[in-house]
């Protein structure tokens, strides 16, 4: 059979077609280079589900080299971008090379209402070093040097993660790589609440309530640096049922081998709770939700806690049995009290 040049001519033309890695016709061909994003997951919580969509709107990602730990890059998004489905941030740019991936994820807001309530090290690309990034909670330094803070906290979330950015030079890893990061949050709502044993009422204006711990700066790795103690105060107080009395806090990462102390005072200055461990009532009541996890991975996944504490007729609180979020739980003093 003879063939006219012309039909050879279309048949080349269309076997490079086929094989052409920028072909918009033949979308499930393979691509010639490769491409990376990152991608997010929030189910580190007491739902076991991913609500990073709902939760997060702002991420600063960090990428330094695995063996001299230098950083070199830098990647931020924030806004409504993030509640959209399967976001990713697109690594486009990014040298080849294997990196160490930090993500704190809640820093920027655009909250009208709240100010930022976290700031990173200021981190220079090309010689700042993973061990100089930290992420330090805003708190009010008073003239004693004392360190207060009565704010509600931004939701701050931390990941950590290892990926390989592939270059021209590997021509068998082209495509799309596509790495996922998971986040744990560090923030914490409590709620206090003293319930009048006696069912006279409480005076929510004669209670003073304190949380100490000196948790507000975090390390690369969401370890808890050196820091001064934080004395947290209720960013509200009020009345909750007919006798009782309440107060809300926002605090920063509860540690499983470290005492978060709650102190709360009346206007005699008598202690009605006095320096009680809030992290070591937390974990009194893990086991009650039918999930296997040790006493970290329970204070990372729950970070709403409430403590209520039954008043008796002398103003104090028995230091035997209090609730935890709803359950009830008999204590030992010798090992809530720091």
């Amino acid at each position: 059979m003879a063939y006219k040049f012309s039909d050879i001519l279309l048949s080349l033309c269309l076997a490079a077609t086929l094989a052409s890695c920028d072909s918009v016709i033949y979308e499930d061909l393979p691509l010639c280079v490769a491409t990376h994003d990152v991608r997010f997951v929030w189910d580190h919580n007491m739902d076991f589900s991913d609500r990073f969509a709902e939760s997060v709107r702002s991420v600063s990602l960090y990428g330094f080299d695995r063996d001299t730990q230098v950083l070199r890059w830098i990647r931020t998004e924030k806004g409504e971008a993030l509640a959209a489905d399967r976001f990713a941030v697109d690594l486009d740019g990014v040298p080849a090379g294997e990196y160490s991936v930090v993500a704190w994820c809640g820093v920027e807001n655009d909250s009208d209402d709240l100010p930022d309530s976290f700031t990173l090290s200021d981190m220079t690309v090309g010689s700042s070093t993973l061990y100089q990034l930290q992420c330090r909670m805003e708190r009010e330094v008073r003239e004693d040097g004392s360190h207060h803070s009565s704010s509600r906290l931004h939701d701050l979330f931390h990941g950590v993660t290892s990926m390989t950015v592939y270059g021209d030079d590997n021509p068998d890893k082209t495509g799309h790589h596509s790495y996922l990061l998971d986040l744990k949050k560090d923030t914490n709502r409590v709620h206090v609440e003293l319930r009048s044993e006696t069912g006279e009422a409480l005076d929510p204006a004669a209670y003073t309530y304190t949380i100490t711990e000196a948790n507000g700066l975090l390390h690369h790795d969401n370890s808890l640096l050196d820091d001064e103690p934080i004395t947290y105060h209720p960013f509200a107080v009020g009345e909750t049922r007919a006798t009782g009395v309440a107060a809300d806090f926002d605090v920063c990462r509860l540690m499983a081998d470290r005492h978060a102390a709650l102190t709360v005072t009346d206007a005699s200055g008598r202690k009605v709770v006095d320096n009680v461990s809030i992290t070591s009532l937390a974990l009194k009541v893990k086991d009650n939700y039918g999930h296997a996890m040790d006493d970290q991975e329970y204070l990372d996944r729950q970070d709403s806690h409430t403590f209520s504490f039954d008043v008796s007729s002398d103003g104090t609180w028995s230091g035997a049995v209090l609730y935890v979020n709803s359950w009830r739980v008999v204590l030992m003093s010798d090992v809530i009290f720091e």
